[in-house]
């Protein structure tokens, strides 16, 4: 009887006093022995018993100390406390999401990325918010993955290395579905957050479904890495950023649907998104429903600025000056292709152009005019993507290119270029080894253009010369046609004849043919065509259409000229 009424009043006391036992329980948890309990469940939860390395794991009776692989303990209020958790490419699989994460408070790194992990995000590690470092996943395909991202960026002598997201897993295999947990928002000291390739494959939809605009109250970033998760969509641009005055890199792209119209940040790219000093490497790439206007977001107060891609959104407005005009000193960067507007990017290049310039890509469904300024190949010379297809770019603004040093993408298709001179490399020497894409077509060259001979090239055309380099794309045909378009007036029984062309298409190993209202004229095989005695019936269209044998494949033609009875 006595125990009886022990146990009651014991029970009493500890189901009825709520502080007593929310302080019990904070104790437990933000304790040794609640991070060892945490470790224990993470082992069990997470198929410890198949790990690479579980030196000192166990799923119960842990003991903290300098022996448990991937932990690194301190002591903090006279007990040993966890303060890193790395177990990245440790052979992980099963679940992450255990209530016992909660219990890691002090834990300032927690990194998983590489194993085999199937799980939801555990919400628990919300109550973690002395967290700076939390790498879930991401892919090896450019960067290595025996480095912390916060490391791997801060190369020596200052640079800033550029976290890539690959263009696919790599070797990562986590897969994490379901939500990211609104309390992460919580994490007030968060520098770095990875979440990058959370579905099972490239082409998969099953990875994380939402993102939380909590998550982007966290002022701390210095970097935010949420990209190519293909199963996340529709979160207006987060006006939190613009706060973020610590971000350098940030990665917030290719979601559902990627750029066929959706994406996953939609909205509009705010103002002050400019006021950023620190941002060093911006990622918005295939967000469909984003639209980013330079004529409403200055960048020439973002001088840490170094890359900026947003191929597929909704890019408008005037080309930023800035970009290459040298307000932004460190700047090398920029991939503004393929706008989904219906404009896209007006206006031209600057004349004056930094130097140090490596990416420049405004290709397709813009509206940039002009020449490309001869600067920019003499300033850099170190250019890897030239990408200024689908325009209305009037010149390259240069026929010497054997300062380049590192072309891999030489693509100027789809714009009013020529007649001019295809230009011309560094041939036969390590600057041309690494140039695997080049494209002319749709442009207004000639075969004089393609097959004259520079003098570094051994005695071969400028088209032998670009062919003999065995490119994986090497574009030329589908002209534009040449020369002007005119109307003659015919006179029954005057002479004609048409020679508008000589200076446009001028080759000796030319082949022409005239046509009449697209039909090949017997005999009329010169660049002039003479027409004697005319008649009524010599009204018409007419075209030279010029072939040569050294460029195959490919047929030009010309303006029409057309002759209308008086």
């Amino acid at each position: 009887m006595k125990l009886k009424v022990f146990g009651f009043f014991f029970l009493l006391f500890w189901g009825g006093n709520t502080d007593f036992n929310n302080n019990k329980l904070f104790n437990l948890h933000n304790s040794q022995s609640g991070d060892e309990a945490a470790l224990e469940a993470l082992y069990q939860s997470a198929g410890g018993s198949g790990w690479s390395n579980r030196a000192g794991w166990s799923s119960s009776g842990m003991s903290l100390g300098d022996n448990i692989y991937g932990v690194t303990v301190e002591s903090i209020d006279g007990e040993l406390r966890v303060t890193q958790l790395d177990l990245h490419n440790n052979g992980l699989s099963g679940s992450i999401d255990v209530p016992e994460l909660g219990n890691l408070t002090q834990m300032r790194l927690f990194s998983v990325a590489f194993n085999s992990l199937n799980s939801q995000l555990p919400a628990e590690l919300g109550n973690a918010t002395n967290l700076k470092y939390l790498y879930l996943s991401y892919s090896d395909d450019v960067v290595p993955k025996n480095e912390h991202p916060h490391e791997y960026v801060q190369a020596p002598g200052g640079y800033t290395y550029d976290f890539h997201p690959g263009k696919d897993k790599g070797s990562e295999r986590n897969i994490f579905t379901g939500a990211v947990p609104s309390n992460w928002g919580n994490l007030s000291n968060l520098k770095w957050l990875v979440l990058n390739w959370t579905d099972s494959a490239k082409g998969a939809f099953d990875g994380i479904s939402s993102v939380p605009v909590e998550l982007f109250d966290i002022q701390s970033f210095e970097g935010l890495n949420i990209h190519n998760n293909n199963n996340v969509a529709d979160l207006p641009f987060p006006k939190g950023i613009t706060d973020m005055n610590n971000l350098k890199h940030l990665a917030l792209g290719v979601g559902k649907s990627s750029h066929n119209n959706h994406g996953w940040v939609t909205g509009s790219l705010p103002a002050g998104f400019g006021n950023l000093s620190n941002l060093k490497m911006v990622r918005l790439n295939e967000n469909g429903n984003l639209t980013i206007d330079f004529d409403q977001v200055d960048f020439s107060g973002m001088t840490s600025l170094v890359k900026f891609t947003a191929p597929f959104t909704n890019t408008r407005g005037s080309f930023p000056q800035e970009f290459m005009d040298g307000t932004l000193p460190d700047f090398k960067t920029f991939n503004i292709g393929f706008s989904l507007d219906n404009t896209g990017v007006t206006g031209s290049f600057p004349t004056q152009v930094k130097s140090g310039m490596q990416v420049v890509n405004v290709s397709y469904w813009n509206s940039m005019e002009g020449a490309i300024p001869a600067q920019l190949w003499q300033n850099s010379t170190g250019i890897i993507q030239a990408e200024f297809g689908g325009n209305n770019f009037t010149s390259m603004g240069t026929t010497d290119l054997t300062g380049q040093r590192k072309l891999r993408n030489l693509l100027v298709q789809d714009n009013n270029i020529g007649p001019e001179n295809w230009p011309n490399l560094a041939w036969g020497t390590d600057r041309v080894k690494d140039l695997s894409r080049v494209n002319f077509s749709g442009n207004r060259y000639v075969f004089k253009n393609m097959l004259w001979k520079p003098s570094n090239g051994g005695g071969k055309t400028i088209f032998q010369l670009y062919q003999g380099l065995g490119l994986t794309i090497f574009k030329y045909g589908s002209q534009q046609p040449f020369g002007q378009s005119r109307t003659i007036n015919l006179s029954t029984g005057s002479t004609i004849t048409i020679d508008d062309f000589a200076d446009v298409v001028g080759h000796s190993d030319n082949r022409y043919q005239w046509q009449k209202d697209g039909v090949d004229i017997s005999g009329a095989t010169s660049r002039s065509l003479t027409i004697t005695d005319a008649q009524s019936s010599d009204a018409g269209t007419y075209r030279l259409v010029v072939t040569n044998p050294e460029v195959p494949d490919t047929i030009l033609q010309s303006m029409e000229i057309r002759l209308h009875n008086s």
